[in-house]
C-alpha cells in the first residue's frame, strides 16, 4: 500500500508508515503526491476541523497529534515535513496526561 489515511470526526492523519513493514520501499512508491503538499493539505484539514472544537478539546487534539508524531520519530519513522515541527511542549504533554487521567477516573 502506498497511502493509508485515518479519519475521525475531528481529524485526518496519514498513518501509512505506522502500518508499513518496509519504510524505504513504501516511500519509494509514494509518487502520486508531493509529500510536502500532502502534509500541508492534511494539516489544513485538521486545523479547520479543530477550529470547530472547544478550546479545551482542541488543545487535547493538538497534544495527541504532537505526541503521535514524536512517537513515530522515536520509533525511527518519518514525521512529515520538519520532524521538530510537531514536538510537544511540556504544556502539551501535561494536557494530554491530565486528560488521560480524567478519562480513566470517569470510567
Amino acid at each position: 500500500m502506498n497511502y493509508i489515511f485515518a479519519f475521525s470526526p475531528n481529524e485526518v492523519v496519514d498513518v501509512t508508515l505506522r502500518y508499513s513493514t518496509n519504510k524505504e520501499e513504501t516511500l519509494k512508491r509514494r509518487k502520486k503526491f508531493d509529500e510536502k503538499w500532502l502534509e500541508e493539505c492534511l494539516e489544513l484539514r485538521r486545523s479547520r476541523m479543530w477550529k470547530m472544537e472547544a478550546a479545551e478539546e482542541r488543545e487535547l487534539l493538538e497534544a495527541r497529534y504532537k505526541k503521535e508524531q514524536l512517537d513515530l520519530a522515536k520509533a525511527g519513522r518519518r514525521c512529515h515535513g520538519d520532524p521538530t515541527k510537531y514536538l510537544p511542549t511540556e504544556k502539551d504533554i501535561k494536557v494530554y496526561r491530565d486528560s488521560v487521567k480524567e478519562a480513566m477516573l470517569n470510567q
